[in-house]
């Protein structure tokens, strides 16, 4: 005898639960996706990658890094090297310094070389080193954020109320510089920092003298 609909066993109604959660998965993908291509950290993409490819159950080979893409630290220890060369021809001594940090290459110039005390017009020798490295920095890939630093002393003069402004204006001074060298303006910033990041003690001359300066940080473009 046939079987009553009846008898027959009805749909379970969690079935929907199967669909919703294959649509999260494959969503959740499509996020981590999209945050590894938008990524220029290696390591980070591989591992997004790598979860993703686990999440659909498959596998996923790691990333590799564009082809003939240079290292940083090549790339840092060169224009590092230039810069020092090209900057001991011009026999400034320890007037200009290249350093080297965790950030970036950074190049400290005296401040006394480029203005006159208490004044942001840069003088005829400021215009001839900026000129000389503006011109090794043109074609580099690199991000020139241009930092002005006084030291402790407040400012007395009718032009700047504090030592904000005189090193706000010192660094505007030399980024307008290098925009006229050549160097994209996209590629520049203008920092004031006042006394605010001494090197040395503000407690002697010589200390206030060193940490009168502008530095230019050099940063990768990203």
């Amino acid at each position: 005898m046939r079987r009553s609909r009846a008898d027959e066993p009805l749909p379970s109604s969690d079935r929907w639960l199967l669909s919703w959660t294959d649509f999260i998965t494959l969503l959740l993908a499509v996020f981590a996706a999209m945050y590894a291509g938008a990524s220029v950290d290696l390591a980070k993409a591989n591992a997004v990658a790598q979860s993703v490819g686990q999440a659909l159950g498959g596998s996923q080979q790691p990333l590799q890094q564009a082809a003939g893409a240079e290292p940083v630290a090549n790339d840092h220890a060169q224009i590092e090297k230039e810069l020092t060369l090209a900057l001991q021809r011009l026999g400034l001594g320890e007037r200009v310094r290249v350093l080297r940090s965790e950030q970036g290459i950074g190049i400290d110039i005296d401040a006394e070389l480029l203005f006159g005390e208490g004044d942001a017009s840069l003088s005829s020798a400021a215009v001839q080193v900026i000129a000389d490295i503006a011109q090794l920095l043109k074609d580099r890939p690199y991000q020139i954020r241009v930092e002005g630093h006084t030291d402790a002393t407040p400012i007395t003069n009718s032009r700047f109320a504090s030592n904000w402004e005189l090193s706000a204006a010192r660094a505007a001074g030399v980024v307008r510089m290098l925009s006229g060298q050549g160097i994209a303006d996209q590629r520049l910033q203008a920092v004031g920092l006042a006394s605010h990041q001494p090197l040395v003690s503000n407690q002697t001359e010589q200390g206030r003298a060193r940490n009168r300066r502008v530095h230019l940080l050099l940063l990768p473009v990203r």
